[in-house]
């Protein structure tokens, strides 16, 4: 019993922003269309969030008093689908943040299996299968010379369920900031690492990107020395 329908789903927008155009063509001209499928749309739940649902419009009957009145049903998508919905938003998030990656990879944290790797760290791909070696723990021993104690133990303890739970809890992905040789230049760089796990298989995985941060270093930098120079006689305090 809506009324205003569907105009009243789009202004209360119990139908996602994304899917408002779609869902506002699939009510028009009704009475040419036998049947409509919308595989999936994102409708909003009696607990306010925005979920997968199927939806399918059919007339009642072929009779001429039947062709402006459309039966509509709206099913929520199984739980299968749900997640591989949900992995391929992931998966275009991802490759979205390693766009801007001079190198990365993504590894398992249980196994230490390296999943997948690019970049300045596309190499690791083969080292990883020649050695078995646990990726974190190679990363560790490039990173000993090149960040603090105290950051090399928090990095090296997401090797084990205690670590990685803790970030996980946290909600924080790890950063690390250091300098390291780009393109036979030595740069800032800044290591990022998100820690998440499945669902299913409770398996948990790291991402890792590396981000050249050298410019933004050197702003940083500039604007550092420019406020600490006296503005009479440009000596610096």
């Amino acid at each position: 019993h809506e009324s205003d329908f569907p105009e009243s789903w789009l202004r209360e927008e119990i139908v996602h922003p994304h899917f408002q155009k779609r869902f506002s063509e699939t009510f028009s001209r009704v009475r040419v269309k036998s049947e409509v499928s919308l595989p999936e749309i994102l409708l909003k739940s009696r607990k306010g969030t925005y979920e997968w649902f199927r939806m399918l419009l059919r007339h009642p009957g072929t009779a001429q008093q039947d062709l402006d009145t459309v039966v509509v049903t709206i099913e929520p998508v199984g739980r299968e689908r749900t997640l591989e919905l949900e992995n391929m938003r992931l998966s275009q998030f991802y490759q979205a943040m390693l766009s801007e990656s001079i190198g990365y990879a993504e590894v398992d944290l249980e196994s230490g299996q390296l999943k997948s790797a690019g970049g300045l760290w596309m190499s690791y791909r083969e080292n990883y299968l020649q050695t078995n070696q646990h990726f974190i723990e190679v990363l560790s021993e490039k990173l000993q010379s090149l960040i603090s104690p105290e950051e090399l133990e928090l990095f090296r303890s997401c090797q084990t369920p205690e670590g990685w739970q803790q970030v996980i809890r946290s909600g924080k992905p790890i950063r690390l900031c250091y300098r390291r040789p780009i393109r036979n230049k030595l740069s800032w760089v800044e290591l990022v690492m998100h820690i998440f796990q499945e669902e299913i298989t409770q398996n948990v995985y790291g991402l890792l990107c590396l981000r050249d941060i050298n410019a933004q270093k050197q702003r940083e930098d500039e604007q550092l020395r420019a406020a600490s120079r006296d503005p009479l006689t440009g000596i610096f305090n």
